[in-house]
Parts: structure tokens; sequence; C-alpha cells
């Protein structure tokens, strides 16, 4: 059990730090403020995982 909850915790943590819960959100608030598009994002996300 405390392993899946280290594990769930380390999931929320890599998604928080890797903006891609942006992607997630259904406005484009955030986003607009860094002056980032959702596809400006995607090929952000993309490339880093490279």
């Amino acid at each position: 059990m405390i392993w899946k909850l280290l594990k769930r915790w380390k999931a929320l943590h890599d998604r928080r730090r890797s903006m891609a819960w942006l992607l997630m959100r259904k406005d484009d608030r955030w986003l607009d403020d860094i002056g980032l598009t959702r596809e400006d994002l995607r090929v952000l996300l993309e490339e880093r995982e490279k």
C-alpha cells in the first residue's frame, strides 16, 4: 500500500514538474499568461522527452 502511495505521489510530482498539467486544464488562461499556445506546449514537452 505504501508503495502505491509513493508511486502515485511521484507520478503527480513528475506531472506537475513537466507542465503537462497545463494541457489538462479546460481554460488556457495560464498558457496565455506565459505566452504559449497548447500546441507550443505539446511541442516543448515532446522535445523534452527525446
